[in-house]
């Protein structure tokens, strides 16, 4: 009788619509213009993170240039060229390939449709031109882009940009705001306001309306898209957005700055029903060096039960914060943080995994 009672309870909780997906972790990483690499290597790296048991993976639409990074890697235009609403889908395209290349792979992808540092302070995009944005050299001062985010007209066209890439169709016609089998999560933007003062701390609000709108009743993300820091990660307003389901944290501040900060964004985000993701973090230096940063932070991290995303995985590695199969006791570092992630006892529940 106790049985039947169980099963009652339980079908019960089926029909009314909840869910029993237990709180849950896991791994990924970035490789913002993989879908540019020759396609060798672009296979290789997915192979490899398939084998690592790396679950997503993070780019941007953004211009990229020839060769980048010590890569084989084609040039393409943004998706916008010219000016804001001129569309040339080539880069979208590109995109689509990888996705047909990481789904059989078990690897869905997190995409930023847009990146704050093409915002006249490492690139210069149409915005730029057509609002006039301050340029820099970001290697000695961020540029003052705030007119992109307070700017009516300009946040009309982002507006349009987003609605574009969502309504993008995969090549068996499914809308990318549908392509839950090949798309985790939509970031609002990479680093918005990054190295800026948050000129308008509703910005992400508002635009994650823009994607909610798209998704419907998808199971993709909506996530932020990080800041420059902990503090940018973690915009207070962001917590109480309705439509906002992940806080992503961007810190390269090492594990001291983890243990700091994360029992208090976890607290925070329980609280008001948001999901937690470390979505960019990265260790530079020598093979050995790499590896044991990466093993400090990947350990913290599964203790407190956050699904992270290692800044970035590509071919081929360097001494800089890329990071590949020839660095054999990172890759290490790697693989085993990604099997104890899967396994860990989650601070949240994530059910549009692979």
């Amino acid at each position: 009788m106790v049985s039947l009672k169980l099963f009652g309870a339980l079908a019960s909780l089926l029909c009314s619509g909840l869910s029993l997906v237990a709180a849950n972790s896991f791994a990924g990483a970035s490789s913002y213009f993989l879908y540019t690499l020759q396609q060798s290597d672009r296979l290789a790296v997915l192979d490899a993170m398939q084998a690592a048991g790396l679950k997503t993976l993070r780019i941007f639409v953004t211009e990229v240039a020839e060769n980048i990074k010590g890569c084989t890697n084609s040039a393409v235009n943004d998706v916008e060229v010219g000016s804001p609403g001129q569309w040339d889908d080539t880069i979208l395209n590109m995109i689509n390939t990888l996705i047909s290349e990481a789904m059989p792979r078990g690897i869905k992808l997190i995409i930023a449709p847009h990146d704050r540092y093409a915002l006249g302070c490492w690139q210069s995009d149409v915005y730029v031109s057509k609002y006039k944005i301050p340029t820099s050299n970001c290697a000695t001062a961020p540029n003052n882009a705030s007119i992109f985010y307070l700017n009516s007209n300009a946040i009309a066209d982002y507006d349009k940009r987003l609605q574009h890439i969502l309504a993008f169709k995969y090549s068996d016609g499914t809308p990318w705001s549908q392509l839950s089998n090949g798309i985790f999560a939509f970031n609002i933007e990479n680093e918005a306001m990054g190295h800026m003062n948050m000129v308008d701390n509703q910005w992400w609000c508002h635009r994650s309306g823009t994607i909610r709108n798209a998704l419907g009743s998808s199971s993709i993300y909506v996530s932020t898209g990080g800041g420059a820091d902990w503090s940018d990660s973690l915009n207070y307003y962001n917590f109480y957005c309705t439509d906002i389901d992940i806080i992503d944290i961007h810190s390269y501040d090492g594990t001291s700055a983890i243990n700091s900060n994360m029992p208090g964004a976890i607290n925070t985000a329980k609280q008001q029903g948001k999901l937690l993701m470390m979505e960019e973090w990265g260790v530079t230096g020598s093979d050995s060096d790499k590896a044991s940063g990466m093993t400090s932070q990947i350990n913290a991290l599964n203790g407190y039960g956050i699904p992270w995303s290692l800044w970035e995985v590509v071919k081929p590695s360097s001494t800089d914060f890329e990071t590949f199969t020839d660095e054999t006791q990172a890759w290490a570092a790697i693989k085993t943080g990604a099997a104890k992630a899967d396994s860990a006892a989650g601070a949240f529940t994530f059910k549009n995994l692979p």
